[in-house]
């Protein structure tokens, strides 16, 4: 797990950023994917803005495989 992490952050470009934004807000206006487009409507607590992603990524991963 964190070695995909480390990988994805490490390969990501502002092309690939880019493409990336496009095709989640291509996901959330078509609204075949409610999870996700209830994800991207929800603002972040004022807390994490600026945080590192890591642990909250970790605990999610562990929360879900744990459940």
């Amino acid at each position: 797990m964190t070695a995909m992490f480390v990988q994805n952050e490490l390969a990501a470009t502002a092309s690939s950023a880019a493409r990336r934004t496009a095709y989640l807000r291509h996901v959330a206006a078509a609204g075949t994917h409610p999870r996700v487009t209830a994800a991207l409507r929800a603002s972040p607590p004022p807390d994490a803005v600026g945080a590192d992603p890591f642990d909250g990524a970790i605990g999610r991963v562990l929360n879900g495989l744990l459940g």
